[in-house]
């Protein structure tokens, strides 16, 4: 696992946030290689404070 990862885990459902894990596609292992992390999120009309 991860350094972190399990801080992650636990930081999401203490904020209500779904966590899905899945395997890095092909690509995303070329861009940002082994052992990284991409995020990515999706959510309606909002502003960053």
């Amino acid at each position: 696992m991860l350094p972190g990862y399990a801080q992650l885990k636990e930081t999401c459902a203490t904020h209500g946030v779904t966590l899905y894990e899945s395997v890095m596609s092909l690509t995303g292992m070329v861009n940002v290689g082994k052992g990284a992390v991409t995020v990515g999120f999706a959510d309606g009309p909002h502003r960053f404070e």
